[in-house]
């Protein structure tokens, strides 16, 4: 059996003038961050620096004559710069916010690998920041005149009252509000039904919220039994207000909600999560992996990101996730069994990268699972949280 491949996914740079390579566990290292350094000799090639953070934290790893020691297919990538989104012109990008026709044509030029997956593309609404600035300021200014904004991170919709907690008492982080109005104008076109997954079903109006304590993770049934998280849909919220969470500074030392950025969902679509060509022909696992490359960098250059070649897109309603579908499905039929005509719906990714400092993880997910009988009949009591970092 051949051994897994390794999805690397994080941030990397390279330094040609001293053969030097250094490759980002975290999104990003304070000056001064990295105190303890682990040195790696490879006897006639180089070293590899590993560095660590006070309280023991894995920041990432300096690779000393990478020319030598990386893989060709990195190195190339990295001394061709890392392409940023603008690097290329628009004409270049995948087509993310089409329909399905021009994104079958796109496939199709990606050669018959690709081509085979043009029946596989799930519209799935995409969360964007561009043009809002960070903050819960923006947030309560466009939600309280009746603004369709959805935003991560930062205060909750009222009415909400207590706060949510875990069985422990500890109060749940604010994940995400989304804007049921604008997630529903984005997905209810006729360019929605162009592709051939277009599953919906959430409500059309009010907000969906998702709250979580961060630790737990959703893999195993007893999971339930912490109160970890809580998905909740508030038909009519109280716009003249919003409900800032309890300051969690003194059970872990930070702040609750650090971070709060508005957005909005805008059309797009997904593909079969790469972890599923894993064990496919070297051939094939390439293309996917361009494939899920040029997704995640046309949406950077829309977000107004800089694109360091991850593969992983931006959070988003539907569709397909980011990970493995088989370990999230072994794990749903344990959690939440389904009857004959029944089935697991993912109702929403939530990426924390970008905004939510890490709290899934550097590059993780949190999804939020639902079964069909249970959207269609609204028990949103009954949704599954999973923290997917594989």
């Amino acid at each position: 059996m051949p051994l897994p491949r390794i999805l690397l996914e994080q941030r990397a740079t390279y330094d040609a003038e001293v053969d030097a390579a250094y490759l980002y566990l975290v999104d990003e290292i304070a000056d001064g961050a990295a105190t303890t350094q682990r040195v790696v000799e490879v006897p006639g090639a180089g070293e590899v620096v590993l560095d660590f953070d006070d309280d023991g934290r894995f920041l990432g790893i300096e690779v000393i004559a990478a020319s030598a020691l990386l893989p060709r297919d990195l190195l190339d990538r990295l001394t061709a710069g890392g392409q940023t989104p603008d690097d290329q012109s628009p004409d270049d990008f995948a087509p993310i916010n089409l329909l399905h026709g021009p994104v079958a044509d796109w496939l199709a030029a990606h050669g018959p690998h690709a081509e085979a997956l043009a029946d596989e593309v799930a519209w799935s609404p995409t969360f964007t920041e561009q043009s809002f600035p960070k903050g819960p300021g923006e947030v309560e200014e466009l939600w309280t005149t009746g603004g369709w904004v959805s935003w991560v991170g930062g205060p909750a919709v009222a009415p909400l009252d207590p706060w949510p907690r875990s069985a422990a008492g500890a109060p749940l982080e604010h994940v995400i509000t989304v804007c049921l109005d604008d997630l529903h104008t984005t997905g209810d076109t006729a360019s929605t039904r162009t592709f051939p997954q277009h599953e919906q079903g959430l409500p059309a109006t009010g907000a969906l919220e998702v709250f979580h304590d961060l630790s737990t993770w959703g893999w195993d049934a007893d999971d339930a039994a912490a109160a970890g998280w809580l998905v909740r849909w508030v038909p009519q919220p109280d716009r003249s207000h919003l409900v800032l969470g309890p300051d969690t500074t003194a059970l872990d030392g930070r702040p609750s909600s650090p971070t709060c950025q508005a957005g909005t969902f805008l059309p797009g679509w997904t593909l079969p999560p790469l972890a599923d060509a894993v064990e496919a022909p070297s051939t094939v696992f390439d293309v996917v992996e361009e494939l899920a490359r040029e997704h995640a960098r046309a949406w950077c250059h829309q977000r107004q990101l800089p694109f360091h070649g991850q593969v992983d897109g931006p959070t988003h309603a539907y569709g397909h996730g980011s990970r493995s579908t088989a370990a999230a499905a072994e794990v749903l039929a344990a959690v939440l069994p389904v009857s004959d005509g029944d089935h697991h719906r993912l109702l929403l990714e939530v990426e924390s990268g970008s905004h939510l400092a890490g709290w899934f993880g550097d590059r993780g997910h949190l999804q939020v699972w639902m079964r069909q009988s249970d959207l269609a009949a609204r028990r949103f009591q009954a949704a599954w949280c999973m923290v997917r970092t594989a």
